[in-house]
């Protein structure tokens, strides 16, 4: 599907469902700001915008490469810039969608492969009833909220992790029998799929400050090395994170050996009190007839009791010396 926003700074027009022509014609004939997004990962469809627009063929292959890097590229009257926007889906997953973003004169063109949901409904809330300074700005200013609405839908995904985290981190703490093993993995594998996109998208974003600075206006650069802030802070969480769960990790490892270290105190408590017990059963069950207790009236009795004495006797000791 294909959607065509087009704005100024007092009006605002939203066609959806248009046709790469109908689009192309509109955007020709008008001075205002466009916005052609294109939720579509069909080669005949992506082929025809690419041929009205006059594209470079590998801007095509970039676009229907979905498991590439982060990528930013100067063209001669446009720039290419591709990253991953991040969801998180009704199971507690992270969804990744590709999505290309050519910047030329007035017109942003995105590119997505057609899943379900955007990060940019708040955006386009925000050009629709005019909010902030949007729709009084060039069009490398809704470039720059693009690249902001992505790397914040990665900030919102991080900050969820870091609350994970630390509940993780409080549970352990006050249960040492919860496992959390599972969990750990689990919050981990999201962590390192943050990272892996975030580390070249913060290559591209650089690359973007210096190299594309003819389509960027001085104005912007402000946002753009904000921009490149949230991108390293995000990059910084994944860091620290990825040694909390290590240290989570080592905490539970730690309350599995003292769990175990208690059972083998118990059960060594247990065979010191018995073993002196087994060693005097031991020598009464030897079938020696001149053995003299055999004869003895109250042998039997006389031997528990001695036995129950010297358990006493030990029990008494490794109280006396905190052992229990």
């Amino acid at each position: 599907m294909l959607t065509l926003i087009q704005y100024n700074k007092s009006t605002h027009q939203k066609e959806e469902k248009i046709t790469p022509q109908a689009a192309f014609d509109t955007i020709e004939g008008t001075r205002r700001i466009s916005w052609l997004d294109i939720e579509s990962h069909d080669r005949n469809i992506l082929q025809e915008v690419i041929s009205l627009n006059r594209f470079h063929p590998l801007t095509l292959e970039d676009i229907l490469i979905v498991e590439s890097l982060p990528k930013f590229e100067v063209f001669d009257d446009y720039i290419f810039f591709s990253a991953n926007m991040l969801t998180v889906d009704t199971n507690d997953l992270i969804a990744e969608e590709k999505i290309s973003i050519v910047l030329k004169k007035n017109v942003l063109i995105t590119f997505q492969e057609g899943l379900p949901g955007d990060v940019f409904d708040e955006l386009r809330n925000k050009i629709k009833r005019s909010l902030g300074i949007i729709r009084a700005n060039p069009v490398d200013y809704l470039f720059y909220q693009v690249l902001n609405a992505i790397v914040s839908s990665y900030s919102h995904i991080a900050e969820k992790l870091r609350f994970e985290i630390e509940e993780l981190e409080d549970q352990i703490l006050t249960d040492d029998n919860y496992e959390v093993m599972k969990e750990v993995i689990a919050i981990k594998r999201k962590v390192n799929l943050i990272r892996r996109h975030t580390i070249p998208l913060l290559d591209a974003v650089t690359s973007m400050k210096t190299e594309g600075a003819q389509f960027l206006r001085k104005a912007n650069q402000a946002y753009l090395h904000d921009l490149q802030d949230q991108v390293k802070n995000i990059l910084a969480f994944c860091n620290t994170s990825r040694e909390m769960l290590r240290d989570i990790m080592d905490l539970h490892h730690t309350n599995q050996n003292n769990e175990m270290n208690r059972v083998m105190k118990t059960l060594t408590i247990v065979s010191a009190i018995f073993i002196p017990m087994t060693f005097i059963a031991g020598i009464y069950g030897m079938n020696f007839h001149t053995m003299p207790e055999l004869d003895w009236k109250y042998g039997y009795f006389g031997v528990l009791g001695a036995m129950g004495v010297i358990g006493a006797i030990i029990f008494y000791i490794l109280k006396r010396k905190q052992w229990l």
